[in-house]
């Protein structure tokens, strides 16, 4: 049992630092997404770089290819508008999220 509390602690909390780096490009813009891009090995050839990109998809994955793909697609102050208007849902839908797997964490009898 405590390893489903520690899983849900961490699954929380990367649901957490999601938020975080879905706002982050939001109010900053093209400044954090080319931190983004310098923080993962293009081309990993050993196991440590294929590990550190990993982690980085996990905590900024969804974020990076949703700000991405609206950067490619559309002009740059309509991405950034689309993207502003993704990221109020994405965290709508992540508070979900975190509410129900708490609750459930709760049901399991952790308090």
């Amino acid at each position: 049992m405590t390893v489903i509390y520690i899983l849900g602690i961490a699954i929380i909390m990367l649901i957490g630092i999601n938020i975080l780096s879905a706002l982050l490009p939001a109010i900053l813009g093209n400044h954090f997404i080319s931190f983004f891009g310098r923080s993962y090995t293009k081309r990993p050839e050993s196991l440590f770089d294929k590990g550190l990109n990993i982690v980085f998809y996990l905590m900024h994955g969804i974020p990076y290819f949703f700000y991405i793909h609206f950067m490619k697609k559309h002009s740059y102050w309509r991405a950034r508008f689309l993207f502003g208007v993704w990221t109020i849902f994405f965290i709508i839908v992540c508070i979900i999220v975190m509410i129900l797997l708490s609750l459930f964490l709760e049901l399991l009898g952790f308090s």
